[in-house]
């Protein structure tokens, strides 16, 4: 059983950017939105409910005779219908979901096709697998008869029957693998025996046919039976390799294979070797191996935003969506399958497996199982996608766990080394795990410094003993982070006890800003765990719990197609007016959210056409001439100290007309406090709530005429004390002008739209549209 270890390899993207003078490249404008996908979701769904017989509850076709007429496809439609209305978000409890149910109950089918999607709809319903479980009963009555149907690791359309074929080996695999994460037995043989039969019918090509494999006079590759080779590898891998701790060069190079034969041939419109036949059902296949495999693009194109658009295009507006093969005739089949791809591949992504070009592992003895040189041998051949994926289902599990526990699904993802890190940030957790030290090259250093910069977190999981791999993560973060060193997480930290007790999480390090963490390198192997204990035994999961609600502002995601960065609005011409802010630099954690400005430019432009531009300045310059119109001092101390020389600069560029903006960084520390009592003693001024007619808050003037007196605070924010809908800024103010203004709440880490929990600020859309009024009022000749 040892061989069936995979490691995914995972494809390269092609980095797509855009460019505003003085504003970074931000993340391209997807081709098809999230609410494009919802409201096509909601029309096949209505679609497939109206097909529906109101007194039997049967989706099938009365004219689907050639096929409903043989045995093995009787009910198959209600059965694939239904179960494509469940992954769409419909309840069992619905009467309609409800009466299909009841017929499927009613009316058991001799199939293996049949089997599968009903054990996948048992799969779904409620239940706790004991001996009351209706459900579970029936769950195992058609993993009985999928059993029946296997022989010599291949699948028949029936116990007797003489045909076999990869399709219904896939779905002989998937309906076994949906009752073995509901707590049913499977014999490990039979993983093993469909495993080995897959990898041996793969094609020379690194495809797979219908169901005759090399040699044996035909079976060319197809898309679709390709897709099917690779998942019955992946299951049977996730099925017997738990507690492997490195891939096996055998099948890590059969699934590379495949992947890249998927790769080179991907595009929606077609299913490759079978032109425009079962095209639906191939891209659900796709969909299969890519979520449980984090794969994240195909032939350089994001797999589900390429294959929305394509469904919807090919959808006729009511939502009907025909095949061009025989069985999808009718569009009920073809919309089942479309509709099951939209669904599932449009959740949200919450972690991305960091792909690195790392030296695999040095040979090791596997205790009780080879001596060491035969692992030294086996060790010279496997890949270098070893190094950092040495445990291809530690992220798939953990997840499959969170979505358990959240009763919402959740999917992961392959960063994959040639993406911009904006691809990256779709996913708020960077999980990167391995064992040897790696060497960043200076791409890798900036695409994970702008990540963490971004609002990411970072952790790293070292494999095994020793320590080398954390190490050279370490002395990455003193190079990116200077300032900042590792600390104990300690028993007061979200990651020990935000949602449930977990005090191992305390011997855990974190390198933070002062406000979140940036990396956090956890004390054991929680890779190992995830990958091969049952979930939710061990201290591990409790943390990755912690960890999850922490860094995802208690699950809120979004949709993968919903944009995490502001995108540049294609149509907006850019107003002709420039504002460059300064970022004050002092002996202090000035620097604590340094993209912050970079992102507000971005929503600036979008709002009024204007270009931002944001650069550090010492301050004790910045009163020298040519003066910036607003500077940003940002902090995350308790205090501020600045020196007589700085106040000194201060008094002379406000005597001059400039603005300051004083911030308390993630609105947890009295920074803003402090810094407002100091300036209004050095400026004497008077310290006083912002007026709420003043143009900052009303847009009154102002390019763009933003509204921003009416704002949305954070649920942190709500819970220590912030009410209502009204900003609550304040301002010194110096011969009648509001010279400082001062935000006590956080506006910079709303402003890169963070998801941390722990934020006491504006909701992100209210941070960015009062930086946007606080910078363009500043300028000159903005209606002071």
């Amino acid at each position: 059983m040892g061989w069936v270890r995979i490691c995914w390899v995972c494809v390269a993207v092609t980095a797509v950017t855009w460019c505003v003078p003085g504003v970074r490249p931000a993340a391209a404008q997807p081709t098809v939105t999230d609410a494009e996908v919802a409201a096509g979701i909601e029309r096949m769904k209505a679609w497939l409910y109206g097909l529906q017989d109101p007194d039997t509850g049967s989706f099938d076709s009365p004219s689907w005779s050639e096929l409903r007429n043989q045995g093995y496809h009787a009910t198959g439609e209600t059965a694939l219908i239904t179960y494509a209305l469940m992954l769409a978000g419909e309840s069992h409890q619905d009467p309609r979901i409800a009466k299909a149910i009841e017929y499927l109950r009613g009316n058991p089918t001799d199939s293996t096709y049949l089997a599968s999607m009903r054990c996948h709809i048992w799969a779904r319903m409620p239940g706790d697998g004991g001996r009351g479980d209706a459900f579970a009963a029936l769950r195992e009555a058609e993993a009985e008869y999928l059993r029946s149907a296997e022989r010599g690791g291949k699948f028949y359309y029936q116990a007797d029957h003489p045909t076999w074929s990869n399709s219904l080996t896939q779905y002989g695999m998937l309906g076994l693998w949906e009752h073995a994460k509901r707590g049913g037995e499977v014999d490990d043989r039979l993983w093993v025996m469909v495993g080995e039969h897959t990898f041996d019918d793969q094609n020379p090509d690194g495809g797979w046919g219908y169901n005759d494999g090399p040699g044996r006079g035909g079976g060319d590759s197809t898309g679709s039976m390709t897709a099917a080779g690779v998942a019955v590898l992946q299951i049977a891998q996730q099925r017997l390799a738990r507690e492997e701790d490195l891939p096996d060069p055998r099948l890590d190079a059969a699934i590379a294979r495949g992947l890249d034969w998927l790769d080179q041939r991907f595009d929606p419109a077609v299913n490759p070797g079978l032109a425009e036949r079962y095209r639906f059902y191939y891209l659900y296949g796709i969909e299969r191996l890519a979520l449980a495999g984090g794969v994240s693009r195909l032939n350089g194109r994001d797999w589900f935003e390429a294959g929305a658009r394509f469904i919807l295009d090919e959808e006729d507006g009511d939502g009907t969506v025909r095949g061009n093969s025989s069985a999808e005739m009718s569009g009920r089949i073809s919309t089942a399958f479309a509709l099951s791809f939209l669904a599932r591949g449009r959740v949200p992504v919450w972690a991305a497996k960091l792909e690195l070009d790392v030296e695999p592992p040095e040979a090791e003895r596997r205790r009780g199982r080879r001596d060491r040189e035969e692992a030294a041998d086996e060790f010279e051949e496997v890949s270098r996608s070893a190094g950092w994926n040495a445990r291809p289902n530690d992220l798939y599990f953990l997840t499959q766990y969170l979505s358990d526990q959240r009763e919402a699904e959740l999917n992961w993802q392959v960063a994959t080394r040639d993406a911009p890190a904006e691809d990256w940030l779709r996913a708020p957790v960077l999980w990167a795990s391995g064992r040897s030290p790696v060497a960043f090259d200076g791409p890798t250093k900036a695409k994970i410094k702008r990540y963490l910069d971004l609002g990411g977190t970072l952790i790293v999981n070292q494999e095994g003993r020793g320590s080398r791999f954390q190490q050279s993560f370490q002395r990455l973060a003193r190079e990116l982070y200077p300032d900042y060193r590792p600390e104990p997480l300690g028993r007061e930290h979200p990651f020990a006890g935000l949602v449930i007790p977990a005090p191992a999480a305390a011997q855990s390090r974190s390198i933070g800003n002062g406000v979140r963490d940036l990396m956090v390198f956890p004390r054991g192997d929680w890779g190992m765990v995830f990958q091969a204990q049952d979930a939710g035994r061990g201290s591990s999961w409790d943390v990755m719990t912690n960890v999850f609600a922490a860094l995802t502002d208690r699950g809120r995601l979004s949709n993968r197609l919903e944009p995490v960065l502001p995108l540049r609005d294609a149509e907006r011409e850019a107003s002709g007016q420039s504002v460059t802010v300064g970022r004050a630099v002092y002996a202090g954690n000035w620097d604590a959210e340094p993209a912050a400005w970079d992102v507000a430019a971005v929503d600036a432009f979008n709002r009024s056409g204007v270009v931002l531009t944001a650069e550090a300045i010492p301050l004790a310059s910045i009163a020298e001439d040519g003066g910036l119109p607003l500077i940003h001092v940002a902090g995350t101390d308790t205090a501020w100290e600045p020196t007589e020389d700085e106040l000194a600069a201060v008094r002379g560029y406000v005597a001059a007309g400039g603005t300051l903006l004083v911030e308390s960084v993630g609105g947890l520390s009295n920074f803003a406090d402090a810094a407002a009592a100091t300036l209004a003693e050095a400026l004497d001024g008077e310290r006083r709530p912002l007026e709420p007619l003043h143009p900052v808050y009303t847009g009154e003037g102002l390019p763009g005429h933003v509204a921003a007196g009416r704002v949305a605070y954070r649920g942190y924010a709500q819970a220590r004390g912030a009410v209502g809908n009204r900003a609550g800024l304040e301002a010194v103010v110096v011969d009648g002008r509001a010279a400082v203004i001062v935000s006590s709440r956080d506006l910079s880490l709303g402003a890169i739209g963070a998801r941390h929990e722990r934020i006491n600020g504006y909701a992100p859309d209210s941070a960015r549209a009062l930086l946007h009024n606080l910078a363009v009022w500043a300028a000159p000749g903005e209606g002071r």
